[in-house]
């Protein structure tokens, strides 16, 4: 996901030598980079972890499903028509995962403001594109200190399915609230951090925060890098 922000979604050996091909010889100040705003969760017991997105438990189980179907866009298609058949037809498939969508308990503080049910948090300092850049869940490059996401406000297992969508494509749907700008989430349980799954069932509070620093990527002059990266947006340099 940062790759396709920074226009280097290629292999390593692939984006070294495209690297060194535009920037070769260059002195430091013509180089072009991107500066990414970080995340902090912090996890009672734990030291700080930064990173740039920021998922609840059933981003968690979501990706526990998406790797028993097979990764990639292939896992992300089946898991995707799965839930949405099995939901509506009442397979048994979906009967047996079912309790992997069951929403998290306790609420969700964003920004001060209780939230509750929930059902879906998500949290990022950069976009968030899915399949190829074809489908933007967040488009927005937010400056360093503020954070992108979207909150599912249900606890329907149906509703969840229903909505899926909408969180996928940045859209306005009942029971989704998108927010722009945000500095602190306050929730509880395992969540994922840039795709690692951490914690456990046992994990109390965390909070989420937008740093004010950010890193500086370097990366190829626009529209020397691969095809169908995601725009850029406010803050890219």
């Amino acid at each position: 996901m940062v790759a396709r922000v920074v226009d280097t979604r290629a292999d390593p050996v692939q984006t070294t030598r495209l690297l060194l091909r535009v920037h070769g010889g260059r002195p430091l100040e013509q180089i072009t980079s991107e500066r990414l705003g970080l995340l902090e969760v912090r996890e009672s017991g734990e030291r700080p972890r930064l990173g740039f997105v920021f998922g609840s438990l059933l981003v968690r189980n979501a990706l526990t499903l998406y790797e028993r179907l097979g990764r990639g866009y292939i896992g992300l298609s089946r898991l995707l028509l799965r839930a949405g058949a099995g939901a509506w037809l009442d397979t048994r498939e979906w009967r047996e995962n079912r309790h992997l969508l069951t929403a998290p308990e306790g609420a969700l503080w964003l920004d001060g403001e209780r939230i509750q049910p929930y059902a879906v948090a998500v949290a990022s300092t950069i976009p968030l594109s899915i399949l190829r850049g074809v489908i933007c869940a967040l488009p927005r490059l937010p400056p360093p200190g503020q954070l992108d996401g979207l909150v599912v406000k249900t606890d329907a297992p149906s509703e969840i399915i229903r909505l899926i969508p909408a969180m996928m494509s940045a859209g306005e749907a009942p029971g989704l609230r998108n927010f722009r700008g945000a500095e602190r989430l306050e929730l509880q349980g395992p969540y994922t951090l840039d795709g690692e799954r951490l914690g456990t069932p046992k994990t109390q509070e965390i909070q989420v925060s937008a740093l004010e620093r950010s890193v500086q990527v370097v990366c190829p002059p626009r529209g020397e890098g691969s095809p169908g990266k995601v725009a850029r947006g406010p803050g890219g340099s």
